[in-house]
């Protein structure tokens, strides 16, 4: 049997704060779920926007790396975290899909690909892509 707050209270009373306890009980945990999840979110969009500057030197230079490729064209220069480019030769959806069959995403926008850096992809992950990208037009010749 559950205790009652309003215990001098008229019954009816009573009964509806029991009624509501639960319900009480619910938006309590349903509010302390939401405090943690936008202490979270507030966390990670500091630290997101923190790394912006290195995602966008990610980028440069990746863009420095595709600069140096035959065939490829920077369209334009990144100025985010953004690069643009195109490939000579290359249809940019069939190129897009053969790239990712080494695990390497991109998207076609239409004549020309996009590739995106962003949190959780550093240098090392940007070098091991170009590298994968130059294999890829080496052996398509």
């Amino acid at each position: 049997r559950t205790t009652c707050c309003c215990m001098g209270a008229p019954r009816a009373a009573r009964c509806t704060s029991q009624r509501w306890r639960g319900g009480r009980q619910w938006i309590a945990l349903v509010s302390t779920a939401a405090r943690s999840a936008i202490s979270l979110v507030d966390a990670c969009s500091r630290s997101v926007v923190e790394r912006l500057a290195e995602d966008h030197e990610n980028a440069r230079a990746m863009a420095a790396e595709l600069a140096e490729i035959p065939g490829i064209e920077l369209a334009p220069a990144p100025q985010t975290n953004l690069v643009y480019f195109a490939v000579a030769g290359w249809e940019p959806g069939r190129f897009a899909r053969e790239l990712a069959k080494r695990g390497v995403m991109c998207f076609d926008e239409g004549g020309r690909i996009r590739w995106v850096t962003h949190y959780g992809i550093d240098r090392s992950d940007c070098e091991e892509a170009v590298s994968r990208l130059r294999e890829m037009m080496a052996e398509a010749g």
